[in-house]
């Protein structure tokens, strides 16, 4: 297989030959490196039954080759879409081995338990597969309708040298389109390690009620980083569309969550002033924008999350930290250059972790100033803009950054470089105003300059 094999349609239109297998395990399982796939229609028609999971569309199965990786472009995977009437098919495309193929440009993943499942054996010291998932303006990557999730990055194998990964990528404007992708999230990466990151570029994570199955697939989660998982968005990510969970279900999600001992990276473009256009936007969830628990770390630089609100619910934050730091993390979040806004309670909520230490937070210093938006004159957050409830050895700083201050509505934002006017402080986070601070010398401090807003 050193030269490959391309199976492939002989017309453009990937209608034009389809492929079916209604009682195997998968349609096509590839045990050999460098195989791909063009020009085809790939429909599994086994749904799950009892103990029996439904057909895959395609496992690659190969182990590490030196040879090139294959490549899967302008294929349809029309797996079945899990409904009242139906169960699903398995995942539309299964990577394992340690094979790492590019899928995409032009790929259509509808339906199925996962469209992707990067997963690795679990015992052993198998290899890990990276694969590519890409897309580009005239060939749009779109995966759509599946049970648990569009994007799943697992593995529970303590034992391997190397998690699997994977790497998002697509030219922009265009964006790699994830939707009504289940409750597990559009992208969940659950590895029992710390291995290498999943890089996140030009995505558009949403959801639907206009397009069948009626209803669609749950949409609780937009990414989900679980146990040790690790990822970095890079700019050009939309999430909307995410609904949080009911309380009788468990606890709230989040359009972005990290739990367990993960790391989450936005590297988004510093927003400047409220007018500044994002590229990385968590906005129109009815759920909290970023969720950061357990004993993650989040750094964040150049989020706008901002009409996050589900009216009658638990209550939706632009960003909440209750998680705690452990032997390894000292610092749980730390934010630069963002905007939280028109959020339905908190700005951003960072308390102390049910029953353990708070969370540990750098909101910016002298050195490093945080310039985040917490509030301005027209758009404001229910409730403060800034909540912080922790009480720590160190503190906290927030610095250079845009705030309410008790002015009057008609005074748009301006520069404080006294202290007064400054932002307002409020007794506890149930009051409406702008900031609140513990007390004493581990609580929080306001670094001038600010920048002070009417409301």
């Amino acid at each position: 297989m050193n030269k490959g094999i391309v199976i492939k349609g002989s017309a453009i239109d990937p209608s034009a030959a389809v492929v079916q297998s209604a009682g195997a395990d998968a349609v096509f399982v590839i045990n050999a490196p460098n195989v791909g796939f063009q020009n085809l229609t790939i429909a599994p028609t086994r749904v799950r039954a009892g103990g029996t999971p439904g057909a895959l569309g395609i496992r690659f199965a190969a182990p590490v080759s030196a040879t090139t990786e294959a490549a899967v472009t302008n294929i349809v995977i029309a797996g079945i879409t899990k409904s009242t009437l139906t169960e699903p098919t398995g995942a539309g495309i299964e990577v394992a081995g340690g094979t790492s193929p590019t899928i995409g440009p032009g790929v259509t993943i509808i339906g199925g338990t996962h469209s992707l499942l990067v997963t690795q054996a679990a015992a052993g010291t198998p290899a890990a597969s990276r694969p590519v998932i890409t897309s580009t303006a005239s060939a749009p990557t779109l995966f759509r309708a599946a049970e648990l999730a569009c994007v799943r990055i697992e593995s529970a194998n303590a034992a391997a040298i190397q998690m699997p990964s994977a790497i998002l990528n697509a030219t922009a404007p265009n964006r790699r389109h994830l939707m009504d992708c289940g409750g597990s999230g559009a992208i969940v990466v659950d590895t029992v390690k710390a291995g290498v990151t999943v890089d996140v570029t030009n995505t558009l994570i949403d959801a639907t009620t206009a397009l069948p199955p009626t209803p669609p697939p749950a949409t609780n989660y937009g990414i989900r980083l679980l146990q040790a998982g690790r990822l970095t968005v890079n700019g050009g990510l939309v999430i909307t569309g995410i609904t949080e969970l009911v309380p009788a279900a468990g606890a709230a999600s989040a359009a972005i969550e990290a739990g367990g001992t993960s790391t989450l990276t936005i590297n988004g473009t510093p927003l400047a002033s409220p007018s500044s256009v994002p590229n990385v936007s968590v906005t129109n969830n009815k759920a909290t924008g970023v969720h950061v628990l357990g004993n993650a770390s989040a750094t964040i630089t150049g989020l706008s999350s901002t009409s996050n609100k589900l009216v009658g619910a638990t209550g939706q934050h632009g960003l909440l930290c209750d998680a705690a730091p452990s032997l390894s993390v000292a610092t749980n979040l730390t934010l630069r250059g963002s905007l939280f806004l028109d959020n339905e309670v908190h700005g951003v909520f960072v308390r102390g972790a049910p029953g353990g230490v708070g969370c540990a937070a750098d909101l910016g210093s002298a050195a490093s100033v945080g310039a985040n938006i917490y509030n301005t004159t027209t758009l404001q957050n229910g409730k403060v803009g800034l909540c912080y409830t922790v009480v720590s050895a160190s503190g906290a700083v927030a610095s250079s950054s845009a705030w309410g201050c008790g002015l009057a509505m008609s005074v748009v934002c301006t520069a404080a470089m006294a202290a007064t006017p400054k932002p307002t402080v409020v007794a506890n986070c149930d009051s409406v105003g702008d900031y609140n601070a513990q007390p004493g010398a581990g609580g929080l401090a306001v670094a001038l300059p600010q920048m002070c807003c009417g409301k």
